[in-house]
């Protein structure tokens, strides 16, 4: 059986044909996660102010009044400035939150206009 001729990809590497360059894929991957950003997003400190947020809220989606919301957002999102106080956060459903990201432009989907 015949293989597929070995290609030369932007980042000049030559890899087996048929098969993704493990270079662009991990830098592709890189610009995707911003593990930079994310990060704070793990951290004890962010738990505690989600936590406590919830816990004042008591899970009523702030955007369409539903039960058992459970996503604290920032209004603001922190990579354009927005600060981590209680001011800027609103708790959201899923369904809420992906309709706001998605409006707003999010990492993986192409900006709207505002």
């Amino acid at each position: 059986m015949p293989t597929l001729p070995a290609k030369i990809c932007s980042c000049g590497h030559r890899h087996p044909g048929g098969q993704r360059c493990p270079v662009c894929t991990a830098r592709r991957d890189a610009e995707y996660r911003r593990p930079e950003r994310d990060a704070f997003y793990r951290t004890r400190e962010w738990k505690h102010i989600a936590d406590t947020f919830r816990a004042m809220r008591s899970g009523v989606c702030e955007c369409c009044g539903a039960f058992g919301a459970s996503t604290v957002d920032h209004i603001t999102p922190r990579a354009r400035g927005g600060l981590d106080d209680y001011s800027n956060l609103q708790l959201l459903c899923g369904s809420c939150h992906s309709r706001k990201s998605a409006l707003e432009g999010s990492r993986w989907t192409r900006r709207a206009a505002l």
